[in-house]
């Protein structure tokens, strides 16, 4: 079977040949040996042989599953050739060798059949090398657009990284249970503070209440003003004595008053959940009046049944 590498033939100088023995007179053509009608026709004779050979061919081809759009154009050269020579029927493209032809037959033959091969390959191999050209500029221009790219998510990379561990020392140095920890404590500074305070307070309070407050509930019963008679003034001569209208034991009752509303108006002040306002047992107690007369506690106004501290520093 012909080698599946030959393609289309180069029939230019058989067909000159052939066009030359159409239109030449017969006595030029006897007298050249190369136009002898004897080996135009064995030529021919063994061009005829090779039809059968190429519709086999074709036909192992068609069975194979291989191209035969090689062989077929091959062998429509040669038939247009013999369309000139006036021969009918398809011919193959059998080398001469296999032909059985002369050595000049076959030179004449195998040119026809080995002229293009070579042209049809180069142009074949040009188109393959500009394409494959293309296919590489295209791949290395790919190639540095993706080191490019890789080196942007390299830098991104690097600088995630670096952030990560910035913000890893953060919270290494700022711990959470530290940081509540800490603010516990201040809280419960702050509640110690305040109740030192409370307490001072109350000491302060408790010391007034046994030294001060149940002589001024007693003038204050008995008229005198609230801060008590003038020291250059002489005290009004009354019939009883202050000791005589408060027995011990009342005094210690009054103080006990006093010392429990202090204490309650002080809660409610302190209280965040409360107004302040506290409700009367006894809104005309002397120790109400004592409170109000001195302005330390104050009257819901229209109400008088509530009392509250008075708000000095605006922090109550």
């Amino acid at each position: 079977m012909a080698s599946s590498s030959r393609t289309y033939l180069d029939v230019s100088r058989y067909l000159d040949l052939a066009h030359s023995y159409r239109y030449s007179h017969r006595s030029e053509l006897s007298s050249d040996p190369s136009f002898e009608l004897a080996d135009l026709d064995r030529i021919l004779a063994t061009l005829d042989k090779e039809v059968e050979d190429a519709r086999l061919y074709i036909r192992q081809f068609q069975e194979s599953g291989d191209d035969v759009d090689e062989y077929t154009a091959q062998i429509r050269s040669i038939a247009a050739s013999k369309r000139y020579l006036r021969v009918k029927g398809p011919v193959s493209s059998t080398p001469a060798s296999s032909a059985g032809l002369s050595s000049e037959d076959g030179a004449i033959l195998q040119e026809i059949i080995t002229a293009q091969p070579l042209s049809r390959i180069q142009a074949s191999a040009d188109f393959t090398i500009k394409y494959l050209d293309d296919a590489i500029k295209q791949a290395k221009a790919d190639l540095l657009k993706e080191e490019k790219l890789k080196e942007e998510l390299d830098a991104l990379s690097q600088l995630l990284v670096a952030r990560n561990a910035s913000l890893r020392e953060r919270m290494d140095r700022q711990d959470v249970s530290g940081m509540t920890e800490k603010y516990v404590k201040k809280l419960l500074a702050r509640r110690d503070k305040s109740r030192t305070q409370v307490r001072h307070l109350m000491s302060v309070l408790k010391n007034l209440l046994d030294s001060r407050v149940a002589e001024l509930l007693v003038e204050e019963e008995n008229g005198a003003p609230v801060g008590g008679f003038d020291k250059t003034k002489a005290r009004p001569r009354k019939g009883t004595t202050l000791d005589d209208i408060w027995t011990g034991a009342r005094s210690a009752k009054i103080a006990r008053e006093a010392k429990t509303l202090v204490e309650n108006l002080l809660n409610a002040a302190f209280d965040g959940d409360s107004s302040g306002w506290i409700q009367l047992e006894d809104p005309d107690s002397i120790v109400v009046r004592l409170l109000v007369r001195s302005e330390i506690a104050v009257l819901r106004p229209g109400d008088a049944r509530f009392i509250k501290l008075r708000d000095f520093a605006g922090t109550f």
